[in-house]
């Protein structure tokens, strides 16, 4: 059995993210990218088994959807207390919102094609409060790269890395405001990734 495959039991993505070093990725994502206030509303895109509850402060509200469903029933069973839903992006847009100060994701948009970034950019814009964030931290290439790096990013099942100006180009398509940091070191792999931060949406 591939990898991969292997990747779809919330077992095996749990250890494969302690062996990569995830945890360290994830502290920095929370405590210096994603900073949650106890009075946050939070809206987790792609949210696997909900691993970054761990790292936070107990939250007003919490929302996570993802389309695995061993994923999210690994998520429930853990934090009963927040609600989790095994959809996509798209199903959810005709639903009704879930007002949010903070829409983001980890890891998620690189797994999606062009459309399929807009719509979870759209469904981040539909949740989001006025003054709200949309975060992400995704891995990227870069335009003059390590070779050594540039293979461990290309192995990654995510068949949609982008460059840093590639994602800038998705977001700005919503945001007014984007703004966007290289960052390296977050994982036990020679990695890179980009941080993203978007706020002001666009009116339709």
């Amino acid at each position: 059995m591939r990898l991969t495959s292997l990747l779809k039991f919330s077992w095996a993505y749990n250890l494969s993210q302690y062996i990569f070093g995830a945890a360290r990725l994830r502290r920095w994502f929370v405590h210096e990218l994603l900073r949650p206030k106890p009075t946050d509303m939070l809206f987790e895109a792609g949210c696997g088994t909900g691993s970054l509850l761990d790292l936070m402060p107990p939250v007003q509200s919490y929302f996570g959807y993802d389309i695995s469903e061993d994923y999210i029933e690994a998520a429930q069973q853990r934090y009963p207390m927040h609600h989790f839903v095994a959809t996509t992006g798209e199903d959810l847009l005709s639903l009704p919102p879930a007002p949010s100060d903070i829409v983001f994701c980890v890891g998620l948009l690189h797994h999606l094609n062009d459309d399929q970034v807009r719509a979870v950019i759209r469904l981040a814009v539909k949740n989001m409060k006025s003054g709200a964030r949309f975060v992400a931290l995704e891995p990227c290439y870069l335009r003059h790269q390590n070779q050594l790096s540039r293979f461990f990013i290309s192995q990654d099942r995510g068949e949609f890395i982008r460059q840093e100006s590639e994602y800038r180009s998705l977001l700005l398509e919503s945001f007014e405001w984007v703004q966007q940091d290289v960052v390296t070191g977050l994982n036990n792999l020679p990695y890179v990734h980009v941080a993203i931060e978007a706020r002001s949406p666009r009116l339709a």
